[in-house]
């Protein structure tokens, strides 16, 4: 029995100690992703999943408004997105500014056609 409880302590330590380390967002920083998403908060709007990855592990990851507006299924982290064919260009063209600047700019992002989004000045660097 005894054997039982130090194994159940054991789990319960490991996970508290691996969601400490993948929580590595600052609050101030979770706040100004959530205010870019803020639009596709609404049960009414079909939305997006972000995800965000530090030194290859997933540091952060939320579903926004409405994966299926006919059924009011909400989006989360492990929604499967259908892609097309153009969406799948530009999401991989501003993937790799991104990575080469460190940041995309609202009129970068205007230059693909997607006006409705803007991401402006977002860095990887710690605040």
């Amino acid at each position: 029995m005894t054997s039982k409880k130090l194994l159940l302590t054991a789990m319960i330590v490991i996970q508290f100690v691996t969601n400490a380390f993948t929580q590595a967002l600052p609050a101030k920083t979770i706040t100004r992703i959530d205010s870019l998403f803020a639009n596709w908060t609404t049960n009414r709007s079909p939305g997006c999943s972000i995800g965000i990855v530090r030194n290859d592990t997933l540091i952060y990851s939320k579903g926004y408004g409405l994966a299926n507006l006919e059924y009011h299924v909400a989006n989360t982290p492990e929604t499967i997105f259908h892609h097309l064919l153009n969406e799948n260009w530009w999401m991989s063209h501003l993937t790799m500014l991104r990575d080469s600047k460190s940041h995309i700019t609202g009129f970068e992002v205007n230059a693909f056609g997607v006006k409705h989004l803007k991401f402006n000045k977002i860095n990887n660097e710690h605040e």
